[in-house]
Parts: structure tokens; C-alpha cells; sequence
């Protein structure tokens, strides 16, 4: 078993809070760099994320792309 941790793209800087989400910059990011990345290189089967709004938009790319159907 092989597994990859990766950490959210940009989030809102200076939010107090853990729920701050995404910058315009860490979305495009995610959409444009990441997403394509998991696709062809890394190919994962499962992904597993954190609640948090951030985590969340970071994998949503990927996994609006990638969705196994069963």
C-alpha cells in the first residue's frame, strides 16, 4: 500500500478560523495543476480528506472528474 499525503492549495490568509477557504490563485491551482497531476502520474484509488472547506477544494477537481461509479 502506497500512500501520499499532499496539503491543501492557498488558503485565505489571514482567517482566524480553520474553515477559510481557498484563494481565486489555490483554486485554479487545484483545478489546472493538481488535478491533472493525480490523474496522470499518481492515479490514486482512494482519496480521503479532511472536513475542512480548504481540503475539500483542493481534491473536488479530481474527484468531480474521477467519480467511480458502484
Amino acid at each position: 500500500m502506497r500512500l501520499l499525503l499532499i496539503r491543501h492549495e492557498a488558503r485565505t490568509p489571514n482567517d482566524p478560523t480553520f474553515w477559510s477557504p481557498l484563494t481565486p490563485t489555490g483554486l485554479r491551482n487545484a483545478l489546472y495543476q493538481m488535478a491533472p497531476e493525480l490523474q496522470t502520474v499518481i492515479q490514486p484509488t482512494h482519496i480521503y480528506t479532511s472536513p475542512l472547506l480548504r481540503c475539500i477544494q483542493t481534491v473536488a477537481p479530481y474527484c468531480a472528474v474521477n467519480r467511480r461509479k458502484g
